[in-house]
């Protein structure tokens, strides 16, 4: 591959990538209190995107003539797959974030039957639509072999037609898959940001204990950008080629910020620093604030106490 300025910052983004998935590895190993449901799904995020990562710099085939051999067809499911799985476990951590901050006691009561169908659903989901989006790419040509030609695809030859209306079947469930996304995401964080609004306007009236409202209404704030952001980059930017030789490098950039809004959270901060920099911190108290944080670093506990001096 020519190295282009768009790859060797691809190259940069990937390197920033794996030391973040590396060093929540090393958090995972030293720190054994990091062994939460919430914890689980920041490394389990981070370890998908930088396997999308790296699939992005492993070349679709070894041939130029564009004929399929099995290899192009691993590949794309795999990227495919990786690609859907990423957009799946954003939106499942946006819904957990919802059941945890508006429905607290359900919740807890179902924390690990929440994770565990949560992920369970997504890897089916992402290897559904990885299978069909890889199947959809090659056709047969009248010698029964199967090609994709990008080259030639405006061509108006009958293989080139079918290729067409395969790629506009693709577009067609790649915009409904993100439609729903787009959904489920705008109608949570919502819903999360208008409660956290009014619990900072009840702080700054002095009915509760300000617990750092401000500060959550901002994150997550630019939680709802950044998600809103992926889903569009996804449905529409990647699905129908528009920046053609930068998508991969804007798909990257979002999969690092995603990655950044995954890894930067209180959780990791207070492990950071009890495990390199030996804060002087009572375990007991490490634990419940690991226990109480959700995947955002949002103490949900917060909202129990409050709503029981109301």
């Amino acid at each position: 591959m020519e190295f282009t300025v768009a790859y060797i910052f691809q190259i940069i983004f990937a390197c920033f990538m794996t030391l973040i998935t590396l060093y929540l590895i090393i958090l995972y190993i030293k720190g054994k209190s990091f062994h939460t449901y919430s914890c689980y799904n920041i490394i389990f995020m981070s370890i998908v995107i930088l396997l999308e990562c790296i699939l992005q710099f492993v070349p679709s085939g070894f041939g130029d003539d564009g004929q399929y051999e099995g290899f192009e067809f691993i590949i794309g499911f795999l990227r495919n797959f990786f690609a859907k799985l990423i957009m799946l476990i954003l939106s499942l951590q946006v819904i957990v974030l919802y059941i945890g901050i508006i429905h607290t006691d359900y919740y807890y009561t179902h924390e690990k039957s929440i994770f565990i169908i949560g992920t369970i659903v997504s890897l089916i989901a992402s290897g559904v639509l990885g299978g069909i989006y890889a199947s959809i790419r090659w056709v047969k040509n009248k010698d029964g072999i199967y090609i994709y030609d990008e080259k030639d695809e405006n061509d108006d030859n009958d293989e080139n037609q079918d290729i067409k209306v395969r790629k506009k079947a693709k577009q067609i469930i790649e915009i409904v898959f993100s439609s729903i996304l787009l959904i489920a995401n705008v109608f949570c964080l919502i819903v999360v940001i208008s409660h956290i609004s009014k619990k900072s306007q009840q702080a700054k009236a002095g009915l509760i204990e300000d617990l750092g409202y401000k500060k959550q209404l901002i994150k997550f704030l630019f939680i709802f950008f950044v998600n809103i952001i992926a889903i569009v980059v996804s449905a529409v930017i990647m699905n129908f080629n528009i920046l053609r030789e930068y998508n991969e490098l804007l798909y990257l950039i979002v999969c690092f910020i995603i990655d950044l809004c995954f890894s930067i959270n209180r959780t990791i901060y207070k492990e950071t620093l009890y495990i390199f920099c030996k804060k002087d911190l009572d375990e007991d108290e490490r634990l419940k604030i690991l226990k109480k944080n959700s995947t955002f670093g949002y103490d949900i506990n917060s909202d129990i106490n409050e709503d029981d001096d109301e």
